[in-house]
């Protein structure tokens, strides 16, 4: 549970971070969509269930999850050697070398694609 309240706090950090005309929490009318890889490790869908509860709280609109990333403003990425998940990276230039290999490190970037800035957890 440790890894999970770790990420939890990272996303909300992360917030504070982004300037608002890059990357917004809530907007008014949609709810945040994200996306967290199959296979994801439970403590990373137990973060991401409490950090659904807690933006429904804040924002009274609760986030919807995605399909796929490309349909998603929030990507949360596990580091594997799948084949998938190295194009998921290369597509959207992901730069993960300085964490990989490490044991729970994180990488925090927000990306524009298709004129839509996406948040990227990996």
């Amino acid at each position: 549970m440790k890894r999970g309240g770790l990420l939890l706090w990272l996303l909300l950090l992360c917030c504070i971070a982004a300037k608002a005309d890059e990357w917004a929490w809530a907007r008014t009318g949609t709810p945040l969509t994200y996306y967290v890889q199959p296979h994801a490790a439970p403590v990373v869908t137990t973060a991401m269930e409490m950090l659904c509860g807690d933006l429904q709280a804040v924002t009274a609109t609760r986030p919807m999850a995605c399909d796929r990333e490309r349909d998603a403003l929030l990507c949360v990425v596990t580091l594997d050697p799948s084949h998938a998940q190295r194009r998921l990276l290369t597509r959207y230039g992901l730069y993960v070398e300085n964490i990989r290999g490490r044991w729970e490190a994180f990488s925090i970037q927000v990306k524009v694609t298709g004129g839509k800035y996406r948040l990227f957890v990996v």
